[in-house]
């Protein structure tokens, strides 16, 4: 039976600067917080789902970009401009690790046995022409190991099996297929254009989607084999005008109904985007706000509770807000 979606504004929590950055984490909480990073005012912020007004404030080091939680009870935050990873509890921040370059993606590796635990952090540094891969020990919070990347890696993410590493490579158009512990390369895959981020299906446990700059979002299917196919090149349009492509700032999965959501970086617009064997394309459009370019527009989003009943959290840039949003869904005759 076809069926139409929509996306319905929940609330808007406002904030003292830009947000770059979004993640529900848990800090050994019993209940998640999702955590925001400030670019502008050098600080995390952590909200409680539902709520309305921060919990939390908590200073980082000069350029939080990227955050990510671990397996324990710290989140890790990138600040770029300073080259540290920033480990903050929910009581506030405890200690800064220095990188060799500036952090880009970020990602914890998924072990939950204790000793293996690790957060990954990929860096660009402007004498070097490869990346870095910085591989942190999450016990002793000090950097293990490096493996060079792609140019100019961008967003690193895991799969859902918790095997496989995919660092987006902006400046060569690939992406990196690496261990789960961050110091072999399984393979090199050939991107159609500038990756910025790679996201996991929680569908399908195979699929990676990768976010192009180019407008676009691109399907690599079967992430079990290696070498992988890459598929499902679709272009992602603006609401208005319709025209306009759509450069994605990530593409994240709702979690039911094989549905994913694609914000905008340069307007206040969301794409939804339809993926399963057969079909991989943009089924609707959703504004968040103005529909213009203003060349601040979404930047991440983070799923506090997943399907099509829960409640995602978007950072709009242009309006200094996390939007919560739910996706619905109506039986068509």
């Amino acid at each position: 039976m076809p069926a139409q979606y929509d996306i319905e504004i929940e609330s808007r929590v406002e904030l003292d600067g830009m947000p770059s950055a979004v993640a529900a984490v848990s800090l050994s909480s019993p209940s998640q917080f999702i955590a925001t990073a400030i670019s502008d005012k050098n600080s995390v912020v952590l909200i409680e789902p539902g709520k309305t007004t921060p919990f939390r404030k908590i200073k980082v080091n000069d350029g939080p970009v990227e955050i990510t939680e671990g397996g324990g009870e710290y989140a890790y935050i990138a600040c770029r401009e300073a080259r540290t990873i920033d480990v903050i509890n929910e009581g506030g921040r405890i200690k800064s690790i220095d990188l060799p370059g500036e952090p880009y993606g970020l990602s914890w590796n998924g072990a939950f046995k204790p000793g293996k635990r690790r957060i990954m952090v990929t860096c660009r540094n402007p004498s070097e022409k490869r990346g870095l891969l910085c591989v942190i020990n999450e016990e002793t919070l000090e950097i293990i190991h490096t493996l060079q990347v792609g140019t100019k890696p961008s967003g690193l993410c895991l799969d859902q099996h918790r095997k496989l590493l995919f660092s987006a490579n902006f400046g060569d158009d690939s992406v990196n297929i690496i261990d789960q512990t961050g110091t072999r390369i399984f393979h090199t895959v050939a991107t159609a254009g500038r990756p910025v981020i790679a996201n996991y299906s929680w569908a399908d446990q195979d699929q990676i989607i990768i976010s192009l700059e180019a407008g676009g979002v691109l399907q690599r299917l079967d992430a079990s084999r290696l070498p992988p196919d890459l598929s499902g090149l679709t272009a992602l349009r603006r609401c208005s005008p319709t025209r306009a492509s759509l450069t994605p700032s990530c593409c994240i999965p709702v979690g039911q109904d094989d549905l994913w959501l694609a914000p905008d970086r340069h307007s206040e617009c969301m794409a939804l985007v339809k993926s399963s064997d057969d079909v991989f394309e943009q089924i609707g459009c959703f504004e968040l706000g103005s529909s213009g370019e203003t060349g601040l527009g979404l930047s991440q989003a983070a799923v506090a509770t997943p399907g099509l009943s829960g409640r995602i959290y978007v950072a709009n840039r242009a309006q200094n807000q996390l939007v919560a949003v739910s996706v619905s869904k109506t039986r068509l005759p």
